[in-house]
C-alpha cells in the first residue's frame, strides 16, 4: 500500500511538472503571437506608406491587446482615440491606454495623461495629467519631457518656473525631439530663463531645422539673413525659407515674398512674390494678405489670374496638416 501510494505522489508530482511545462509553453506562445500581430500591425501604419490601413492595423492590434500586448494596447488605445480605422470611441482608448500603462508603458502613460488633460473617456483632471505626464516624462519619454516643460513654461497645473521648464525641453531636446530644439533655441533667443545668446538659439533652431521643423527653418533662415549668431548669408537664408515655405507655414511663405520683391538672394520678381503672398495670405498671415493687396496692383489681370490658379493647384495638393 505505502508503495502504491509513493508511486501516486510521484506520478502526480511529474503531472504537475509537465503541466507547469505546458503553462508555460502556452504563455510564451500567446506572448509570440501577441508580438506577432503587433508587429504586423505596425507594418500597417508604417510611416513610409502612401497610405495606411488602418483598418487592419485596428484587427491585429486588438489581438496583441488581448493577448496582453502592451505596446499593441497602447496602440489600440490611440486608434481609438483618434477615430483611425474606427470611430472615435474616448471608452475604448482610456481602457486600451489604462492596461497598458499597468504593464508600464511609458507612451501609453503620455497619452492617459492627455485624456485626463481634455477630459476625454474620464473627468478633466489636471492634477492626474500632470501626475502621468511627469511619470511618462521620468521614465524618459521625449514627448512627455517636453509637454511637462511646457506646463512649466504656461503653467499649466503648476506654478510657471522657466528653470524647470528648461531642464525638461533639454532632456527632450538631447533625444533630438524638434519641438524642444525649437523652445530652448527660442529661450536663448529672447533670453527667456537664460541670459540671451543668439549662438546658442542658432545652435538648436539648427537641429530642429535640420529634422524638418518649419518654424525653426524660418527662424535659422532670419537669423542666416541678418547675420546674427551665423555668419550672414542669403544663399542659405532662402534655403532654409524655400524649406518650411514648401511645407505651407506662412511667416516663411511670406518672407520668401519679400526676399523675391526686393531681389534679396534670389533674382527680383514681382510674380514670384506675389505667388508666396497669395499661399501666406491664405495661411491667414495678415503680414501676407498686406503684401498681397499691394503687389497685386503691380501686376496685369491676366497675369494674377495665372498666379492664382497656380497657388490655388499648390494648395490642393498641400492640404493644411491637422
Amino acid at each position: 500500500m505505502g508503495g502504491n501510494m509513493k508511486k501516486l505522489s510521484l506520478i502526480l508530482v511529474l503531472l504537475c511538472v509537465a503541466l507547469s511545462f505546458i503553462g508555460c509553453d502556452l504563455m510564451e506562445n500567446k506572448k509570440a503571437k501577441g508580438e506577432e500581430y503587433y508587429q504586423q500591425g505596425m507594418k500597417c501604419i508604417d510611416d513610409s506608406l502612401e497610405k495606411k490601413d488602418y483598418a487592419r492595423a485596428l484587427k491585429l492590434f486588438t489581438k496583441a491587446a488581448e493577448s496582453g500586448h502592451a505596446a499593441g494596447q497602447y496602440q489600440l488605445g490611440k486608434l481609438y482615440y483618434f477615430g483611425d480605422g474606427t470611430p472615435q470611441n474616448d471608452s475604448e482608448a482610456f481602457k486600451w491606454l489604462s492596461l497598458a500603462v499597468e504593464q508600464g508603458n511609458a507612451d501609453a502613460l503620455r497619452n492617459l495623461g492627455y485624456m485626463y488633460y481634455e477630459g476625454r473617456g474620464v473627468k478633466k483632471d489636471y492634477s492626474k495629467a500632470l501626475e502621468l505626464t511627469r511619470q511618462a516624462a521620468e521614465r524618459g519619454n521625449a514627448v512627455a519631457q517636453h509637454n511637462l516643460g511646457v506646463s512649466y513654461r504656461d503653467a499649466l497645473g503648476v506654478k510657471k518656473d522657466m528653470g524647470e521648464a528648461l531642464i525638461w525641453f533639454r532632456k527632450a531636446a538631447s533625444q533630438n525631439f524638434a519641438s524642444s530644439q525649437v523652445n530652448l533655441g527660442w529661450c536663448y533667443e529672447n533670453g527667456e530663463g537664460v541670459e540671451k545668446d543668439i549662438k546658442e538659439a542658432a545652435k538648436w533652431y539648427q537641429k530642429a531645422a535640420d529634422q524638418g521643423d518649419a518654424y525653426a527653418q524660418n527662424a535659422i533662415a532670419i537669423l542666416y539673413e541678418e547675420g546674427k549668431g551665423l555668419v550672414q548669408n542669403q544663399g542659405e537664408a532662402i534655403k532654409y525659407y524655400r524649406l518650411a515655405a514648401e511645407q505651407g507655414y506662412s511667416y516663411a511663405q511670406n518672407n520668401l515674398g519679400i526676399c523675391y520683391e526686393n531681389g534679396q538672394g534670389v533674382e527680383k520678381s514681382n510674380t514670384e512674390a506675389y505667388y508666396w503672398y497669395l499661399l501666406a495670405a491664405a495661411g491667414g498671415n495678415e503680414d501676407g494678405l498686406n503684401n498681397r493687396d499691394r503687389i497685386s496692383e503691380t501686376l496685369g489681370k491676366e497675369k494674377r489670374e495665372e498666379i492664382q490658379a497656380k497657388a490655388s493647384k499648390w494648395m490642393e495638393e498641400n492640404p493644411p496638416k491637422d
